[in-house]
This record gives structure tokens, sequence and C-alpha cells, in this order.
């Protein structure tokens, strides 16, 4: 009689919609038309910093005194402001320092926390209390008035004003990867996995992490619109972007001031912020609807 040796497997890891690729996420997205209205509006939101040199009808930073406060007319859709700069080429203008800042932020944010959350998670330990303690610390503070200091400290710019809103979103990813890797380091598939011989770095980024991944793609879009916000807030502090250059938050600074005369300085900028804030709500929501298999589809 003959005997066969079983051959431990490791099981497929756990599936999710977006796997079938990303034209299907897409689909996905587009069968529900709130996620529909988060991508479109994300999407003109790109494309207006992309090709706002292009698209704006006027130089954004050239000033024309014969043209001051100018309300809105054929000419100048949105009017002007108070050096009789264009407000549309502005906004257009403005959406890319905004945008540059945020996507400059979550990407610091994501590069730092995920792997610090992973390693946290997977290791315990003496490793696991210094690095949480370190986090708590951060989120001992309000995010924003932890970017505010921060900035201050390293100097007014965008560069200095993404990276301070990095650093304050970057918590929320270590904590949510860590929770996330708690959970999945004892599922059988990470057993069978070490039982094989795999080692840690292979377990992390091969099985723990692609598991992770749809609720750190949806923290991902939450924090872009944390981070337009916040950066918004640093150029009207006059500690983001730096005039001439064009920002939502700086052109709010400006149309605060002349509220009673010409109100579009301020209007325009402000529904960009909120518009394009909603839009990554909206698409933040979308995608967690269509990667979180155990929640209702609407």
């Amino acid at each position: 009689m003959t005997h066969t040796r079983p051959v431990l497997t490791v099981p497929p890891r756990m599936a999710h919609p977006a796997q079938g690729g990303v034209a299907r996420l897409w689909r996905q997205l587009a069968s529900k038309p709130l996620g529909l209205l988060g991508v479109i509006v994300v999407a003109l939101a790109l494309v207006a910093a992309v090709a706002a040199p292009v698209a704006a009808p006027y130089d954004p930073v050239q000033t024309d005194f014969n043209a001051v406060l100018k309300s809105p007319s054929t000419t100048h859709w949105l009017g002007t402001d108070d050096l009789g700069r264009d407000v549309l080429s502005r906004v257009l203008a403005g959406a890319a320092a905004s945008l540059q800042a945020s996507l400059l932020a979550v990407g610091l944010a994501v590069l730092i926390g995920v792997p610090l959350g992973l390693v946290s998670g997977y290791l315990g330990g003496w490793f696991d209390q210094v690095a949480m303690r370190a986090v708590d610390a951060l989120l001992a503070f309000p995010a924003l008035v932890l970017a505010l200091g921060i900035t201050a400290a390293l100097g007014p710019s965008l560069l200095n004003a993404g990276i301070a809103i990095g650093v304050a979103t970057m918590p929320r990813f270590a904590r949510l990867v860590r929770g996330m890797t708690l959970s999945l380091r004892t599922r059988e598939f990470v057993d069978a996995a070490r039982a094989i011989g795999a080692r840690a770095p292979r377990i992390l980024f091969r099985h723990i992490l692609p598991n992770a991944a749809a609720p750190i793609t949806v923290q991902a879009s939450l924090s872009i619109g944390f981070a337009i916000i916040a950066e918004a807030s640093l150029s009207f502090l006059g500690l983001g972007v730096q005039p001439p250059t064009p920002s939502w938050g700086s052109m709010l600074k400006v149309g605060y001031a002349y509220m009673d005369l010409a109100p579009w300085i301020a209007i325009a900028p402000g529904v960009a912020i909120v518009l394009t804030v909603l839009g990554f709500m909206l698409l933040a929501d979308a995608v967690n609807q269509v990667l979180d298999p155990g929640r209702k589809r609407r």
C-alpha cells in the first residue's frame, strides 16, 4: 500500500469586484448615479488642472487696472478681481495648485502610513507599541492645526503645504492598515503561507496588503477631499501657495475683503472647492460600495 504525502497549498486571496480589471470597476461605478456624478466632477477638476494653461482665456497673473472689479460679463465670465485679473482663469489655474498639493499629501500619507501599519500590525510587540503611541500623539492634534504648525515651521510654499498635510493625514492610514493587518494575519491563507515557508515581506505585500486595498482606496479618496480643504485653509492664511500664483484659498482671502463690492471673487473659488470635495466624497462612497462585497448595493 502506497501513501501519498499531502501537499499544502495556499488558498487564494479573498476576491473583490475590482479584481476583474479596471474596466469592470469603472463600469460598476458608472452604474451608480451618484458615483457617476463623482467621477464626472473629479474628471472635470483634473482636466481643468491639466488644461489650465491652454483653456484659461487670460493670463491668470496678468493685471489690468482698467478692468478692476468688473462684474461677470461676456468678456470676463466670472468677473475680475481687485487687480483686474480674470477670475475664471485664476480658478482654472488654482485647480492645479489644489490638486497638486492634495495628491502630494495623500501620496506621502499612503507611502508612510501603509507600510507602518502593515509592519506594526504584523509584528506586534514593542514595535507596535512604540509606533502606535507615536501615531496617537499625532492624532491628538486636530489635523488642520497640525498641518498649520508644520507649514509654519517649514515655511510657506506649495511643497511644504503638501508635506504638512501628508504628515497630518498619515495617522489615519497607519491606524486603518494596522487594524486590517491584525484581522488578516490570523486568517487561514496567511497561516498556510507561513507553513510553506513564506517570509514576512511576501506575506505582507502578497497576501495581506491586497486584501486591505479596498479600505485604503476609499480612505485615499476621502483624504484627497480633506487635503483640498486643508490646502485652501493654509493658502487663506498665507502659508500655502504664494502670490501671484493662483490658489483657491488665496482667492478666498482676497474675495473676503470685497464681499460687498465684488462677491464673485470669493464665490467662484468657494464653489470650486465645494464641488471638487463633493466629487471626491461621492467617488469614495461609490468605490466603497463596489469594493465592499458585504455592503448592500443601492
